[in-house]
């Protein structure tokens, strides 16, 4: 099953550099662990819209709960109110996880390798493929 979504991410970037621009994709995230409350109150919603009229070429939306504040229902309301490509930010663990970001018209997905061993991760990008999700991995030292 593929989504019309697939490489929407990589052609809005693309698309915004060839305009000599450097396209920044702003996060959603309600939280931080360090600074607290970031949106001071501001629905994040309207937040992703006016950023979408501002200029931004996608956005992404930051689902953990528990130390970012977020919520599978942030990610289906901005979806659902944006026409830009949106990633879902989140520690993706599961096929499951996938088929759920999928399913809630999300581009895009992240992958984090010092979330999961090397064959999970191998096993959730060939997944994230198939379901029309673009992965984008981050990998640090």
């Amino acid at each position: 099953m593929r989504s019309r979504f697939s490489g929407w991410l990589s052609s809005a970037i693309t698309s915004e550099n060839a305009l000599g621009f450097v396209a920044v994709i702003p996060d959603i995230k309600c939280v931080s662990p360090k600074e607290g409350d970031l949106l001071s109150g501001r629905d994040p919603v309207e937040t992703a819209k006016y950023l979408v009229r501002r200029g931004a070429p996608a956005l992404s939306v930051v689902t953990e709960r528990n130390h970012f504040g977020g919520s599978i229902e942030l990610l289906r309301a901005v979806v659902g109110d944006v026409d830009v490509p949106v990633l879902r930010k989140d520690f993706i663990t599961s096929e499951a996880q996938l088929l759920e970001t999928a399913g809630l018209g999300a581009a895009a997905v992240l992958l984090i390798c010092a979330t999961t061993d090397e064959k999970t991760l191998k096993r959730l990008y060939k997944k994230s493929m198939e379901l029309g999700l673009e992965p984008e991995v981050e990998v640090h030292t």
